[in-house]
């Protein structure tokens, strides 16, 4: 058994840091479809998906696509993920954050080809993903340079889909909506920087960098 997990915070409450750029209700549309694209993108490579949050909202949305709901008792997310691994039982459980608009299945196969691994954000200090096998030992999400701590442990996986997150507002700016899977209603409200991540003259597979030692 083979589950993703992907913890979720309420709409409302999250992508608080990209106030000075979009509004209570951006932000919460913005929120929502990122969620909804990586649960189901995972819902296509995993056997089970699990959903960490403490919103009815999120809940109802994870239970639609046929997701696992574990509740988030506001706990921290490191906590909140080690809890949620041991009480799974499988073979492995791959750990995505819920804010990966690039993400799609291809990239997600390609992870998937190692036995444990972690994936670093674009600036190479937090984790957007983790591939671990279950039981799995404590997890360092939540801390400020969790990759570097990961990677004591896991292979790296260097990916240009997994490693761009939505946490800041430069972060909405620079990235490439177009090359996005699937639309997203900010696209039409913030013009995309002249720095952009780029995948018109090469396939999605072609965009994903191969792991060291694959």
């Amino acid at each position: 058994m083979l589950w993703a997990v992907i913890p979720a915070k309420d709409y409302a409450r999250a992508k608080s840091r990209l106030a000075p750029l979009l509004g209570p209700q951006d932000r919460r549309d913005l929120a929502r479809e990122l969620f909804l694209h990586v649960a189901s993108t995972a819902s296509q490579v995993v056997d089970r998906v699990a959903v960490l949050t403490d919103s009815a909202e999120v809940a109802a949305d994870a239970h639609a696509l046929g997701a696992l709901v574990l509740p988030d008792r506001r706990q921290a997310l490191g906590p909140l993920v080690d809890d949620a691994l041991a009480a799974l039982s499988g073979d492995r459980a791959l750990v995505l954050m819920g804010d990966l608009p690039l993400l799609n299945a291809d990239a997600l196969l390609r992870l998937l080809l190692h036995h444990a691994a972690v994936v670093p954000d674009r600036h190479r200090l937090g984790s957007n993903a983790l591939l671990t096998p279950l039981p799995s030992g404590p997890t360092c999400f939540g801390n400020a340079d969790s990759f570097q701590q990961h990677s004591v442990t896991y292979a790296e996986h260097s990916c240009e889909r997994m490693a761009w997150d939505i946490d800041l507002p430069e972060d909405v700016k620079a990235i490439d909506w177009a090359a996005c899977p699937r639309p997203f209603k900010v696209a039409a409200i913030v013009a995309p920087s002249a720095t952009r991540f780029r995948t018109s003259k090469r396939s999605p597979s072609a965009a994903i960098a191969t792991p060291a030692g694959d």
